[in-house]
């Protein structure tokens, strides 16, 4: 179920609005997400009855250039001990028909044979900047290199959530990475790929 109380106090904020069924029936982030979390509370509801329901609340980020805003103001919510929370994102989307197909970079550092090797290199750049929780780094990375990692914009968002929780002191996270593919392996500038990435945040107790 939606959490309507959480809905309603981002709403009342005035900087929130609400998707159309149209709009909503486009954006298949969530759907991408809604799986694991049932295959979770499936796995956790068998180990304990008494678990109530997992209340979920898509928040939607689109081209924004207030991610520091957003950021700030979903802070205090983020951190709150109740809440958990999923950022969908593709990484690099490389060849002709993404309109993306970089082979090298001016300040790379090694010389690459095979193109998936330049775009793990490339997308690798990202995570690291990302598990820095330097909003401003991944900024700079973003600017430099024109990645077309399509969840770039709630990313800014959370990892200036991340710095103003922990400046404010509502919470402090490690922020790992821990897995990375690729669709297919591009040899050839005629292929075509999307890469993936996992990170996992854990708050430092």
């Amino acid at each position: 179920p939606v959490d309507k109380n959480l809905r309603l106090e981002l709403i009342q904020t005035g900087q929130f609005s609400s998707m159309n069924r149209k709009m909503d029936e486009m954006e298949h982030s969530g759907e991408m997400q809604y799986p694991y979390i049932a295959h979770i509370y499936t796995e956790l509801k068998s180990v304990n009855e008494s678990i109530p329901p997992i209340q979920i609340l898509p928040i939607m980020i689109g081209a924004t250039s207030q991610s520091k805003h957003f950021g700030h103001l979903l802070a205090p919510i983020l951190s709150r001990s109740n809440i958990f929370t999923v950022i969908s994102t593709d990484f690099c989307h490389w060849g002709s028909r993404f309109g993306y197909s970089p082979t090298d970079a001016p300040d790379q550092t090694q010389s690459f044979t095979k193109i998936h090797e330049f775009i793990e290199w490339l997308d690798r750049q990202g995570m690291e900047k990302i598990s820095l929780q330097d909003p401003g780094a991944f900024a700079k990375y973003m600017k430099r290199y024109r990645n077309t990692i399509c969840g770039r914009y709630p990313i800014g968002v959370y990892l200036n959530a991340l710095e103003k929780g922990k400046e404010s002191g509502l919470e402090e996270v490690t922020l790992q990475f821990v897995k990375y593919a690729q669709s297919s392996k591009v040899k050839s500038i005629r292929e075509s790929s999307v890469s993936y990435a996992s990170a996992v945040a854990r708050k430092i107790i």
